[in-house]
């Protein structure tokens, strides 16, 4: 299920430049996000809250073009801050499959890599949203022509914080972006030293079992 997951998000991360030149390139990210987040969702384990997290994403999804249409702004953006912390929510359920037991798996292996993917795409979506509300949170030479920020920059945004790459060339301008920003480099770095250092002690453990 995780192994679905991972390349689906590999996907939704390689056709954002192929569908730039297009003219639908956000709606088309919205499209793969969306289903990425209901497989995310559905790759929870089974029960009570997954069902509730289900028809809270619904209603979500259902939303979003719902109130563009309607031209109700507000609201549209309103979803996608939903989407943003279902997703979130999905990552904790991913790393919480990811760490529990005593084996490393293919499937285990790729809950901690689609948790790390999912972060760094729906970080990406909530910068998105908060320069939507306030022009300007975010500049630099990720904005297009006249200024606008597309959805693919936020991303790209979202990934050189989640990996402490700063390349600088895009920065986050006002105080919110700002906080959001540093807690997701710090989340980055933690996430790395914790999953690799659970990953590789769960390696040797079964590559030498305690004797006796």
């Amino acid at each position: 299920r995780y192994g679905v997951l991972f390349f689906g998000l590999l996907l939704s991360l390689v056709v954002s430049p192929i569908l730039d030149p297009l003219g639908f390139e956000t709606s088309a990210i919205e499209a793969l996000l969306a289903v990425n987040l209901f497989a995310a969702v559905l790759a929870l384990d089974p029960g009570p809250l997954r069902r509730v997290v289900l028809a809270v994403l619904a209603i979500a999804l259902v939303t979003r073009p719902a109130a563009a249409w309607l031209g109700q702004g507000s609201l549209s953006l309103a979803s996608l801050v939903v989407w943003g912390f279902v997703a979130l929510g999905t990552v904790a359920g991913a790393l919480r499959f990811a760490l529990r037991g005593r084996s490393v798996g293919g499937e285990k292996i790729y809950a901690a890599l689609s948790a790390y993917l999912l972060a760094g795409l729906f970080f990406g979506v909530l910068y998105w949203v908060m320069e939507q509300v306030a022009s300007g949170s975010l500049s630099g030479g990720g904005a297009a022509a006249g200024g606008e920020v597309r959805l693919a920059s936020a991303i790209y945004f979202s990934f050189v914080t989640l990996s402490t790459v700063g390349y600088g060339d895009f920065t986050a301008a006002n105080p919110m972006p700002r906080m959001l920003a540093a807690i997701e480099g710090l989340l980055g770095q933690l996430y790395l030293v914790t999953v690799v250092a659970v990953a590789v002690s769960r390696v040797r453990r079964r590559s030498h079992p305690p004797q006796g």
